[in-house]
C-alpha cells in the first residue's frame, strides 16, 4: 500500500465492490494524522464510522460483512479541520467468504462502533447503553485471538464507567 498524504479539511474517497455476505477487514494505519474512517453501503447509508482513541498513530480498523452486493464507499478524513499534514495507508487485509471467527469479529465491530457512538453522546442514558454495547462486543471476542480488539473494548468500557462515576467498574475494565 502506498503512503497517502492528507491535511486537515481533506476527504479521500474510495469505492469497494463487495458481494452480499462477503467479509471485509480493512486497516487504515495513521502516520502523523488522526483520521476518521466511514463506510457507506451501496445506497449511500453510513454503516460505520471509526475514530479510535489512538491519536495520530496506529490503526483504524473496519470489520464488516456486506449485507448486499454493490459498490461501497470508504471515506477517510482528517478528524480536525486544521490538522497538520500527515500520512496514512489504507489496506484491505481480508476480503473473503467469512469464517466463523470473521463472523464474530464483524459482530464485535458492529457492537463496538455502536458503543463508541453512544459514549460520545455523553448522557446518562447513552452511557448506560454504551456499557451494554461494550459488554456485548466483549462476548464476541471470547474465542477470538484479538488482543487489540479486546483492549480497545475494555478501554472504552473503562472510560464509560469512569464517566458514570463507577470507579470500581472502571478499574476492573482498565
Amino acid at each position: 500500500p502506498a503512503d497517502l498524504q492528507m491535511a486537515g479539511g481533506q476527504v479521500h474517497q474510495y469505492q469497494l465492490s463487495l458481494s452480499g455476505g462477503e467479509y471485509l477487514r480493512l486497516v487504515v494505519e495513521q502516520m502523523g494524522i488522526d483520521v476518521v474512517v466511514a463506510v457507506f453501503d451501496p445506497v449511500g447509508k453510513e454503516i460505520c464510522r471509526i475514530d479510535s482513541p489512538n491519536g495520530t498513530q496506529g490503526p483504524e480498523i473496519v470489520c464488516l460483512i456486506a449485507k448486499s452486493s454493490g459498490s461501497y464507499r470508504l471515506d477517510v478524513r482528517a478528524s480536525e479541520k486544521d490538522s497538520a499534514p500527515g500520512r496514512y495507508q489504507a489496506k484491505i487485509v481480508a476480503l473473503r467468504t467469512p469464517t466463523p471467527q470473521d463472523i464474530n469479529l464483524a459482530a464485535w465491530h458492529e457492537a463496538f462502533v455502536e458503543g463508541m457512538k453512544l459514549k460520545s453522546q455523553s448522557t446518562a442514558e447513552s452511557l448506560r447503553g454504551a456499557v451494554d454495547k461494550y459488554q456485548e462486543a466483549l462476548s464476541y471476542l471470547r474465542d477470538a485471538l484479538e488482543p487489540g480488539a479486546q483492549a480497545q473494548t475494555l478501554h472504552g468500557l473503562g472510560e464509560v464507567y469512569y464517566q458514570l462515576g463507577e470507579r470500581k467498574g472502571a478499574l476492573d475494565a482498565f
